[in-house]
């Protein structure tokens, strides 16, 4: 069943956000749980890559700063250079000599650090705060 409910979330995220929300308040109206677990699929890591680099420091502001370490470790060099965009040089430093001092870490607290930068994602979608790159097409 979650398998459908991601094939769900990955159509729903396809749409414009009006929609999306029309469509999830829909769901909600017959099965809320349903509604709050598709949510939940719809925005994943490896969305931060759509992130306009003018809304990264606001992604800085609400995320935990040992949870944006901790993603760096399992995170491939587009989505590390992502994470470190929009940050002034200095905090960029500060940030990977911190992640040096990291050593090595348990592969579920990289993935629960991944879960609720995701989680921090769908927030400040969801408010408004940031916007996930549009694809354009000409």
């Amino acid at each position: 069943m979650t398998s459908d409910k991601r094939k769900v979330a990955k159509m729903l995220s396809q749409m414009p956000q009006v929609e999306l929300d029309r469509t999830l308040e829909r769901i909600a109206a017959t099965d809320a749980k349903l509604a709050a677990e598709i949510k939940a699929l719809l925005y994943t890591f490896d969305d931060l890559l759509d992130v306009d680099e003018k809304d990264m420091p606001k992604l800085h502001q609400k995320a935990d700063q040992n949870d944006l370490l901790l993603a760096m470790k399992g995170a491939g060099a587009a989505i590390t250079a992502k994470l470190l965009s929009g940050v002034s040089d200095r905090r960029k430093k500060m940030l990977l000599e911190e992640f040096k001092l990291l050593g090595k870490v348990k592969r579920s607290d990289v993935d629960a650090a991944k879960a609720r930068i995701a989680d921090t994602l769908r927030r400040l979608v969801e408010s408004k705060e940031i916007s996930l790159d549009e694809q354009w097409v000409e």
